[in-house]
């Protein structure tokens, strides 16, 4: 009877397998130390994070660091105060906080940009026409006054946009249509009523269409299937109902679906779809734990989501990597810093090639037998996409996953190049 149920049990996972594979929490290495990590982007090969902690993955980071898809490491000395914003221009990576400091990936270097009066933060950066453009809480930069919450920097100097700037604070920027589109909870900019949103296109700005309601903040823009989606705190864009999200057509507002809850934080095209962050705990009126994602028609959850806001996300080595406030995502430990991964198959490549594990059904303990002797990192993860087992390998090696229950697990082997998935049965 005992081998009866064996073969019907590895049958019935065998059938399911493809919903394991579909999709994973995991962490980061041991993620940062308090308090957040408000921005990611890459640059030259490694993820940068940045926002306010002390050390990643154990090693001393102040406020910024690199992931190069095993390790992290310090970005030199670091900055001094919160990074708000990250983007690559003139072959550099600005960094946006108080004022905008320069890495090359191996130093910080100079010219930089100073701001000043008010809070003196960069909250956003965007590169369009070959120009580093500025938004944030600021009344001048670059020692230019009158640049209100937004600047443009062309290498050597700051200059002011539409004459006056914005009445208040500038926290997104995204192209679109070969225009630069600014978000932020302001009503003027450039001299026009503008409502949380407006366009520049390098010489004039103008409104688009009438904006968001009263009382409204734009804190995150980006473009997908052609149109341009707008998150933030809001309940009505251009005269439509619009929860926390909507997008823009060039011509019409429009609704996403039933949007969300609570404000959106942050917006990233992964896989086809679109994922946003923020505050919410309901998406379309279903539950889905500040991360959901759209696929054009509908919106879902992403696994059982993080524990606590989501500020920031990004594409990095086929994952999604997300950022934020939370200590957990999809009950995994992440501490500020976590990946999603939704495989689209088993790649060919030297660890596919070359690995082998058995026994496979197993009772628990099992060889990972590799011809290659090159580090990488294993996961073992289980149906509801959980890390239950992390572990560091070098070449063949015996894992002992005896405390692991019965079922189908993914194990998940990563290098700094390569990244493949593969079934794991456990019968007891």
């Amino acid at each position: 009877m005992k081998t009866l149920h064996t073969l019907f049990f590895i049958t019935f996972l065998s059938i399911n397998t493809a919903v394991l594979f579909a999709q994973t929490w995991s962490p980061v290495s041991t993620g940062m130390s308090l308090y957040h990590v408000n921005v990611l982007d890459t640059f030259n090969s490694g993820l940068y994070a940045g926002g306010r902690f002390s050390s990643a993955g154990g090693n001393a980071a102040n406020n910024i660091a690199k992931w190069d898809g095993t390790t992290w490491s310090a970005a030199g000395s670091g900055l001094g105060a919160d990074v708000f914003s990250l983007a690559v221009y003139n072959g550099k990576l600005a960094a946006g906080g108080q004022g905008v400091a320069n890495w090359d990936d191996i130093n910080w270097s100079s010219p930089g940009v100073q701001v000043g009066g008010y809070a003196g933060v960069v909250y956003a950066l965007a590169v369009y026409n070959s120009d580093l453009y500025l938004g944030g809480d600021f009344i001048e930069a670059g020692n230019r006054a009158y640049t209100q919450y937004i600047a443009k920097w062309n290498g050597d100097s700051c200059f002011s946009m539409g004459g006056t700037g914005s009445n208040s604070i500038v926290d997104a920027f995204a192209v679109y249509n070969s225009e630069l589109f600014i978000g932020g909870d302001f009503t003027i900019a450039g001299g026009i009523n503008a409502n949380c949103i407006a366009e520049w296109n390098g010489t004039t700005m103008s409104a688009v269409g009438t904006g968001m309601n009263g009382s409204s903040n734009i804190c995150t823009l980006t473009v997908y299937n052609s149109e341009l989606y707008a998150g933030g705190t809001f309940t009505n864009a251009g005269g439509v109902s619009a929860n926390n999200i909507a997008k823009w057509n060039g011509t019409n507002w429009s609704a996403v679906g039933g949007g969300m809850n609570a404000v959106v934080r942050s917006l990233a095209v992964y896989n086809g779809e679109l994922y946003a962050g923020g505050d919410f705990t309901t998406a379309d009126g279903n539950p889905a734990n500040r991360i959901a994602k759209w696929n054009g028609s509908s919106w879902s959850a992403v696994g059982t989501g993080t524990d606590s806001t989501v500020l920031a996300l990004a594409v990095y080595n086929s994952d999604l990597y997300v950022g934020g406030a939370f200590a957990l995502a999809g009950g995994v430990t992440a501490n500020y810093i976590a990946k999603w991964n939704t495989p689209l198959g088993i790649q060919n490549n030297f660890i596919n090639n070359s690995i082998n594990i058995y026994p496979n059904p197993t009772n628990g303990r099992f060889l990972i037998k590799s011809n290659s002797n090159e580090k990488c990192i294993l996961h073992i993860i289980d149906i509801n996409g959980r890390v239950v087992l992390n572990q560091m390998l070098f070449g063949s090696s015996t894992i002992d996953a005896n405390n692991l229950a019965q079922g189908v697990y993914n194990i998940c082997l990563i290098s700094p190049e390569e990244r493949i998935n593969k079934r794991l049965v456990i019968v007891k």
